[in-house]
């Protein structure tokens, strides 16, 4: 998370580059880089926050059910391998669930 707001500092990095490089007694290009760094600033801190945290958040809840996912498929097949019959593995596996989600899969169950 703490790599996001260096995007808009390298933008203010560069135009501070350039700024150094030119003449500094030019108040006009003096005035238009600093413009260049406030925008480089604002669009950075803007797509970092309205734009790119949004997104990174989707992500991570997304990798975060697949996560759960395989660590229950694990689970099973550990109790699997162990010996044990397939009711004790479904009723193991259906306690991580949510308590709506082992009705659902209680009816699926039913239905086949």
């Amino acid at each position: 998370m703490c790599w996001r707001p260096a995007r808009w500092r390298c933008g203010c990095a560069a135009c501070l580059l350039e700024v150094a490089g030119q003449e500094l007694t030019q108040a006009l290009a003096l005035r238009l880089a600093e413009d260049l760094r406030r925008r480089a600033a604002f669009f950075g801190l803007a797509s970092g926050y309205w734009l790119f945290m949004p997104i990174g958040g989707k992500l991570k809840n997304r990798s975060d059910e697949e996560l759960f996912v395989k660590e229950i498929i694990i689970r099973g097949v550990l109790l699997l391998q162990s010996g044990a019959t397939p009711s004790v593995v479904e009723a193991n596996l259906k306690a991580y669930l949510e308590p709506g989600k082992r009705k659902n899969v209680a009816k699926e169950g039913a239905a086949a």
